[in-house]
């Protein structure tokens, strides 16, 4: 790279990068950036500076451009962004470079797919949603942080520490087959079928203050945008019930156990507005409260949640209607 040469900001230059060298930092930029899929380039800066306080914002941006350039990364813009070009983040995802390092290192699976084509195709609607989860992860990152005593358990983690060999060589590591029964009084004739449970997100929450046993609490995440219906007749297509009732099996049938080596689990449903939560609730009275304990599922509004001075102080609601904080 020539002194003084601007680097273009969404097609690179490979060429101009010499003498590139993958730093520590750089791994954990990488590393950053697959566990969160789709991640703005503040949002990396605010992770790395919150693990170490002298990190500066500026060297983390020069960092983003040379792995852009070597293909470690691929950067993407939504059509929001591009209304005022200039003014947003880079919102960054996996380059090949990144995930072969990935592989070699951390055991990461190494799809056929060409990443930099998956940055060039992905579509506003899937990285708008892909977002809202990492706004999430981002803020529990954070608040774990803040406290001291609290990080958070990745999925890539789960898969190697706790999920069985069968879920680890599985294509789609992320879903499990559900059984799904009638229910006595709910959905009269309706034969069994096999469906997909696929969360937004798995993770774990670890207190380093207690016992290993004891410490580690793990969640399913469902970031709803609030298009999905609640409730539809037919379970083959989306709803927020479908999701109800799937986790209700995967309760009842110990799938967490089967699939992810999981010791129990809960589901975060985080909505827009704390109307929709009721919608919800009405609809798990009607169909699912016989199918699970109401503490299995809590219900959060994004803005309440988000701008929360205490993350773990905020009140979810639960299935039935009552208050939790996230570590109860």
């Amino acid at each position: 790279m020539n002194p003084g040469e601007r680097l273009p900001r969404y097609k690179r230059k490979p060429g101009a990068i010499r003498n590139f060298d993958v730093t520590q930092r750089d791994e954990q930029i990488v590393l950053l950036v697959a566990r969160h899929r789709f991640i703005r380039s503040d949002q990396i800066a605010q992770l790395l500076k919150a693990a170490n306080p002298t990190t500066s914002a500026q060297n983390v941006s020069r960092r983003l451009q040379l792995l852009f350039h070597d293909n470690f990364l691929g950067r993407i813009t939504i059509e929001s962004d591009r209304i005022k070009p200039g003014s947003a983040p880079d919102i960054c995802m996996l380059g090949n470079k990144g995930i072969d390092l990935l592989a070699n290192k951390y055991g990461f699976r190494r799809s056929s797919a060409d990443w930099t084509s998956k940055a060039r195709t992905a579509a506003d609607l899937h990285v708008a949603h892909a977002l809202e989860v990492t706004n999430f992860m981002v803020a529990l990152a954070l608040a774990c942080r803040h406290h001291g005593h609290l990080e958070v358990v990745y999925f890539d983690q789960i898969m190697r520490e706790l999920a069985p060999p069968e879920t680890r060589a599985s294509k789609t590591p992320y879903s499990w087959p559900v059984s799904v029964r009638p229910i006595p009084g709910r959905w009269p004739g309706r034969a069994t079928k096999t469906l997909y449970a696929i969360p937004d997100r798995i993770f774990g929450l670890r207190n380093l203050e207690v016992p290993e046993e004891r410490g580690v609490k793990f969640y399913f995440l469902e970031a709803d945008r609030g298009t999905m219906p609640v409730e539809r007749t037919d379970l083959d297509k989306s709803s927020l019930l479908r999701k109800l009732i799937l986790y209700g099996f995967t309760h009842r049938d110990g799938l967490h156990g089967k699939y992810y080596g999981l010791p129990h689990f809960r589901v975060l449903t985080v909505v827009p507005t704390r109307q929709r939560i009721g919608t919800i609730l009405a609809a798990h009275q009607k169909h699912t409260k016989s199918l699970m304990p109401a503490p299995l599922c809590l219900f959060a509004d994004r803005r309440g949640l988000l701008s929360a001075e205490d993350f773990f102080a905020y009140p979810w609601i639960d299935a039935g209607g009552a208050p939790h904080r996230l570590l109860d």
